[in-house]
């Protein structure tokens, strides 16, 4: 009876299967009162608060928010830009789909059109130290100086580290008044041992970007052979305030954070 209902289905021998990929959750930030600032610490900020602080205004689902803040700007230079990252190491199997969503917002009284840039970064090194990768996709909010005489526009990163611009793919976001106006944003890459990383996708308030074929590449960077980021894996958020004006300092907030990798 068993090969009776083998054969009806094409097959000749062995039960009927199906391959299931491996879903393999990297981190989770959710910034409960008992996690703290979940492995993300201050790298580079010049700030006239602390540049990395928690918060209950905004959060979500009565958790904390991570708060990125930057100095204050002024009318020729910004003195801010504040990078949030979280050191870990490259996940195992080196092969598959990345994933990475985050939930973030503005503080609710800022104005001006500050930040004016904010970047989401993931910097991965291989074991050996021979192929580093550090893919970058950049929200501009506001940018009047050539080349990126722009507003509200995403890039992403080439291996040449200039910024390609993505399709069709410009965002107002606004500012985070109701506590319950989170902006969504989730990277797709893929991975594997030899390209490091790869652009796929682009996902914005639920909205797909095609990014193969624009010109992204890979992001690669040089590796840092004399420092310890062997088989390294940094995630990291970098906040960018005005400066074609004074102004105050910028407020990101950071709500919930999640990487995974599909194998």
């Amino acid at each position: 009876m068993a090969g009776a209902f083998q054969q009806l289905l094409g097959q000749t021998a062995g039960p009927p299967y199906l391959e299931i990929p491996s879903f393999q959750v990297i981190e989770r930030s959710l910034f409960r009162a008992d996690e703290g600032y979940c492995g993300w610490v201050e790298h580079g900020a010049v700030a006239a608060s602390p540049p990395l602080s928690l918060t209950r205004y905004p959060s979500l689902s009565g958790s904390n928010s991570l708060m990125i803040c930057t100095g204050p700007g002024t009318a020729t230079t910004h003195t801010g830009t504040t990078n949030a990252i979280k050191r870990m190491s490259r996940p195992r199997p080196e092969e598959g789909q990345l994933h990475w969503k985050l939930w973030w917002a503005f503080r609710a009284e800022q104005i001006a059109q500050n930040p004016r840039r904010i970047s989401f970064l993931i910097d991965t090194q291989l074991g050996d130290n021979s192929q580093r990768s550090e893919v970058e996709v950049v929200w501009i909010r506001r940018q009047t100086a050539s080349p990126y005489n722009v507003t509200n526009r995403f890039y992403v990163a080439n291996n040449a580290r200039e910024l390609v611009g993505v399709p069709e793919c410009e965002w107002n976001f606004g500012e985070n008044e109701n506590k319950a106006d989170w902006s969504t944003i989730e990277l797709v890459f893929n991975y594997n041992p030899t390209a490091v990383l790869e652009y796929t996708e682009l996902i914005v308030q639920g909205k797909a970007y095609d990014l193969e074929g624009i010109g992204g590449q890979q992001g690669r960077q040089t590796p840092q052979t004399t420092s310890s980021f062997a088989n390294g894996f940094n995630i990291g958020i970098a906040v960018t305030n005005r400066n074609d004006a004074a102004y105050g300092p910028a407020e990101v907030f950071l709500g919930r954070s999640e990487t995974w990798l599909v194998a």
